[in-house]
């Protein structure tokens, strides 16, 4: 299995703040930003940046998780995965890709609370409707400027932008 941040086996932990890039799927297992795997329980990934990452958060066989205040930029097509998963709680989180964005097994999601989903084609399996479908508006996403403009719809929903450094939060 693959990951730039990987556990298994846990409970409790908190993965905060991380900068995942740039990891390609060279097959097998595919490769992800986050991966909560077997018996992953109580466990929060909470202001993190992942880019480039094609597959920002996989869960599999985990209950009970909070995924909050993370942004998720994929060039291409986004997958959040949730494989024999379930009462994971989504809150305020942007998730952009340029292709589509899918999340499989939406059934593992109790929770949705202010997130943002944007698609580039406008193709979108598996969130909820009432979800936020707009665009983020990233300041300057070529040179890794991860905020977002004054106008974004973002800060409306309360989203806070990203460090431009990846290890934190900033005020906009």
């Amino acid at each position: 299995d693959g990951a730039g941040i990987y556990i298994t086996f846990c409970k409790g932990i908190v993965v905060r703040g991380n900068y995942i890039h740039d990891i390609l799927d060279t097959g097998g297992y595919g490769a992800s930003a986050y991966y909560l795997d077997e018996q992953a329980e109580n466990c929060t990934v909470e202001d993190n940046l992942s880019v480039r990452v094609n597959r920002p958060s996989h869960n599999h066989m985990a209950k009970n998780n909070t995924i909050r205040r993370n942004v998720f930029v994929v060039e291409g097509d986004a997958q959040l995965t949730f494989p024999r998963s379930t009462e994971f709680t989504l809150e305020k989180n942007v998730i952009y890709a340029t292709g589509k964005v899918v999340l499989s097994n939406p059934a593992a999601v109790k929770t949705w609370t202010n997130n943002m989903v944007y698609s580039g084609k406008g193709q979108v399996e598996g969130v909820p409707a009432e979800v936020a479908r707009d665009d983020p508006l990233f300041v300057n996403p070529t040179q890794g400027d991860y905020r977002f403009k004054p106008e974004s719809s973002a800060l409306a929903l309360g989203l806070q932008p990203v460090d431009v450094s990846g290890a934190g939060r900033t005020g906009h």
